[in-house]
C-alpha cells in the first residue's frame, strides 16, 4: 500500500512515519500531498488524480471531508481508496502530541489496512484497552 498525507498533516510527520515504516512489508511508500502536487491544491484535484499514480492508496487526514458537500469523501469512496480520518480532537494538540499519538496508532492501521475495504475509517484521539478504527 502508498500511504498520502494530506495537506493538514506536517510534512515531517509524513516523512518520519515513512522512515519508521520502511521494514512493514504491507507499507510500499509513505508520501505527502506536497510531494507529487503543488502547494495548495484543492483537495478534490489531488484526491481525483492519485490514481494516475498507481492503485492501492491510503489517505491519512485530519480533514472532516464536510467542504464542496462532501466531494472528497465521495471521490476517496468512488476512487475505492481507504482512508483514515483523524477526529476533531486531533486538531486541538500540537505537533508532537499529534506525532506521538499517531505512531501509538500506526501499528493498528497497518494491521487494520491488510483487511480493510476501501472506505473511511475514523481514528480517535483516545487511546486504551479497546482502541478500534471505526468507519467514518
Amino acid at each position: 500500500m502508498k500511504f498520502m498525507f494530506d495537506a493538514n498533516l506536517s510534512t515531517d510527520l509524513a516523512k518520519a512515519i515513512g522512515a519508521l515504516s520502511r521494514k512493514e512489508h504491507v507499507v510500499e511508500r509513505v508520501m505527502h500531498v506536497e510531494e507529487l502536487f503543488p502547494k495548495n491544491t484543492d483537495d478534490v484535484v489531488w484526491i481525483g488524480r492519485l490514481k494516475e499514480h498507481g492503485a492501492h492508496w491510503v489517505v491519512i487526514t485530519n480533514d472532516k471531508l464536510k467542504k464542496q458537500q462532501g466531494s472528497e469523501r465521495a471521490l476517496i469512496n468512488r476512487s475505492e481508496f481507504i482512508g483514515y480520518v483523524l477526529d476533531p480532537q486531533w486538531g486541538h494538540h500540537g505537533f508532537w502530541s499529534i506525532a506521538e499519538r499517531l505512531v501509538d496508532w500506526w501499528p493498528i492501521i497497518l494491521e487494520h489496512v491488510k483487511t480493510a475495504r476501501a472506505g473511511l475509517y475514523r481514528v480517535p484521539w483516545k487511546t486504551g484497552s479497546a482502541r478500534r478504527l471505526t468507519s467514518f
